[in-house]
């Protein structure tokens, strides 16, 4: 059975977002300060890299939409909760282009190691020199919570982590339209180049590899155009087999990726 995508239109909002290349640094003390708890972090490097580091008050909408996100997203067995949300913005690194905002972009998660944090933070996310990844040499994202926050974790042991705290990032992610991979593809460096019923060819901008759970996505929101599939866990009835349990979306070019958000939580 072939995949489908499953995305349709929806409304773009008319909530603009506040990184301008002509905005002045805002870097919130408080926000700057948590920051430097970080592995690496200094303050020269945080303020010469970051544009806009905020603390996101639990008052937002977007704080509550992130609240949701992380609880419908537990999925492998422990549960966490969320201490900080950052809105970040790297510095020239605003908001997508107008061709990149035409297409579909979906807020998602990406889990690292503490150690790595900052360094993503000062250069950005970068294409990896490792190869053999499953459905190769790109940037991972996920739309489920504990599957990126795996990543995070020096064990899979929901006994030995309890009290441990992580950091993941949620960023808009243009993965336009997506190549559809049932199988393992790690060879791949870029997005396939696809035949479309008219005979003609037409590159993809990302691969999603459709996981056997996934969001409701009646639940899907919309905020400031970008989607974010905040939605309940659910089986997946559109397949047969699968080769992942959860989503997997894999871009190759780093100007796909914009950060958003880095949010700091606890396993409890």
């Amino acid at each position: 059975m072939s995949q489908q995508d499953p995305t349709s239109d929806f409304p773009k909002s008319s909530v603009q977002t506040v990184a301008t290349k002509s905005s002045k640094k805002r870097i919130d003390p408080a926000a700057l300060l948590l920051l430097l708890k970080l592995p690496n972090a200094t303050q020269t490097v945080l303020e010469e890299c970051l544009y806009l580091a905020q603390l996101v008050s639990p008052t937002e909408a977007i704080y509550r939409f992130i609240l949701t996100y992380v609880a419908n997203g537990l999925v492998h067995g422990y549960s966490m909760k969320v201490v900080n949300i950052f809105r970040i913005v790297r510095d020239q690194e605003f908001d997508h282009d107008e061709k990149m905002k035409k297409q579909l972009r979906l807020l998602l998660w990406h889990g690292t190691k503490e150690g790595s944090v900052a360094g993503i933070l000062q250069t950005g996310f970068k294409i990896p020199s490792a190869k053999n990844q499953m459905f190769g040499t790109g940037i991972y994202f996920a739309d489920r919570s504990s599957k990126s926050a795996n990543y995070c974790l020096p064990t899979l042991n929901p006994t030995r982590i309890k009290g441990d705290t992580a950091y993941m990032f949620l960023c808009d992610v243009a993965v336009g339209k997506w190549y559809n991979s049932k199988n393992p593809k790690p060879e791949v460096t870029e997005a396939p180049v696809v035949q479309t019923k008219s005979g003609t060819t037409k590159p993809c901008a990302s691969v999603k590899c459709t996981g056997e759970y996934i969001p409701d996505e009646s639940e899907n929101v919309n905020f400031n155009g970008c989607l974010i599939p905040l939605g309940k866990t659910i089986k997946n009835d559109k397949f047969e087999e699968y080769s992942v349990k959860f989503n997997e979306f894999i871009v190759y070019d780093s100007n796909r990726v914009r950060t958003k958000y880095l949010v700091k939580v606890e396993f409890t």
